[in-house]
């Protein structure tokens, strides 16, 4: 294909670094902002009431506890998609990487503006589908989001 899908162990080799690099920070802040909301809810009296009538430690976490603290890390992690998708100009443009970014990096560098807003077209549009995604998320997780009102 254009170089962009690997289609071999090399050249999927060549993605792991950039992979890393862009996904790490998303990842440490995103699992921060969890623990947080995680200890927050258990302290919550829901929790101690589901502990009061027996119920096991696993559903008391998932069901009730991990249900509760992940809608808004949902939201913090569709507004740091934003950022990935700016993150993506720079790794691209220093892994020499095609993509988007790139794409968007060597519009500016031959001042083609019919390029530049083809590719803030596509990031924009990616990022407003994956906020879409987020939202329509919060009503698979949270039964009280309702979707048609």
């Amino acid at each position: 294909m254009l170089g962009i899908i690997p289609s071999t162990w090399e050249s999927l080799r060549t993605l792991i670094l950039p992979a890393l690099t862009l996904g790490l920070i998303g990842v440490a802040y995103i699992s921060y902002m969890q623990r947080a909301a995680m200890l927050e809810v258990s302290r919550s009296d829901f929790i101690r009431t589901a502990r009061a009538k027996g119920l096991r430690e696993r559903r008391v976490v998932w069901v009730h506890g991990f249900r509760n603290a992940v809608t808004p890390v949902m939201t913090l992690a569709g507004i740091d998609l934003g950022a990935l998708i700016g993150g993506a100009i720079i790794i691209e443009t220093v892994f020499n990487r095609p993509g988007i970014g790139l794409l968007i990096y060597g519009a500016v560098g031959a001042r083609d503006p019919a390029a530049i807003a083809g590719g803030v077209l596509f990031a924009t549009f990616f990022f407003v589908f994956a906020n879409l995604l987020v939202d329509l998320g919060y009503a698979w997780v949270d039964p009280r989001v309702r979707l048609g009102h």
